[in-house]
């Protein structure tokens, strides 16, 4: 990739990062606001997106459709190293140790990953994420929901299941 030329920028959006004592992580967040969101005083839902780093910009195009405005905020890694961001999802969004999908993903991609993590990543999410985003932007606090994909689906199905009351939809 060439330095000479200007990163692209998504309109609507902007990137901040947030550390969390809970995973002992810096998590990097996109986060997408409606149209008018600037020339406004309303309060919005918010739709918590996993894997930021590869799915984030897939989701702008919510805006565009004839649903309620909604903040978007995407979780993801402050690195763009495929390899890491799998290893540190699987930490994340694993609720379970499973050194047997551990060994598989070593013997079939030769790559390493944790897993277990979820509860920790959880805690971040209720503890540490939304206080930061309610502090920060317009949001209505109690409308929140979440999308999962893979791995962030198991940990969809996790949080449902063990703390349902963190998100309004899943």
């Amino acid at each position: 990739m060439s330095n000479s030329h200007p990163p692209v920028t998504l309109p609507g959006t902007e990137v901040r990062l947030l550390h969390s004592s809970n995973v002992d992580q810096e998590y990097k967040l996109f986060v997408s606001f409606p149209s008018g969101y600037d020339d406004s005083e309303d309060r919005y839902p918010v739709l918590y997106v996993t894997d930021a780093n590869w799915l984030f910009s897939s989701f702008l195009g919510l805006h565009s459709l004839p649903i309620p405005p909604i903040i978007i905020v995407g979780i993801g890694y402050l690195t763009d190293d495929s390899a890491e961001i799998f290893r540190v999802r699987a930490r994340d969004f694993l609720p379970t140790k499973n050194k047997e999908d551990e060994k598989n993903v070593k013997d079939e991609y030769e790559m390493s990953i944790e897993s277990g993590g979820g509860r920790e990543f959880l805690s971040f999410i209720r503890n540490e994420l939304f206080p930061f985003i309610n502090d920060q932007y317009r949001t209505e606090p109690d409308d929140r929901s979440l999308f999962g994909w893979s791995y962030g689906g198991t940990f969809g199905l996790y949080t449902l299941f063990n703390k349902p009351d963190t998100f309004n939809r899943y």
